[in-house]
């Protein structure tokens, strides 16, 4: 049932949202070609919240096996390149690949 995941009506074709989890891309340009799929790089599966001041971002990457999470005190959107960050970080010690995202 997790791997059965529908867009919402208030994201059409960016994340996939079921069981209060959503399937996310962390790269924008990735993000910018449509739902993301479970075997992209840069995806995840998680929540994140929003609140005057802070941002937070928790996940499972599905590529990696690993789970992340993220709070900033900060209110633009460098939660995602940090997510990026970790992604790439991560692939490039664990397995040796160089991958590229971007946001």
């Amino acid at each position: 049932q997790l791997r059965t995941l529908t867009p919402p009506s208030w994201s059409a074709n960016h994340i996939n949202y079921g069981l209060g989890l959503m399937l996310q891309q962390s790269s924008i340009w990735t993000y910018m070609q449509g739902a993301p799929k479970w075997e992209d790089w840069g995806v995840y599966l998680g929540h994140g919240g929003v609140t005057y001041g802070f941002l937070s971002e928790q996940g499972w990457i599905p590529q990696l096996n690993a789970t992340f999470s993220i709070t900033t005190n900060d209110e633009r959107y460098l939660l995602f390149r940090l997510v990026c960050d970790v992604i790439k970080a991560a692939a490039r010690e664990l397995y040796g690949q160089k991958i590229w995202l971007f946001w």
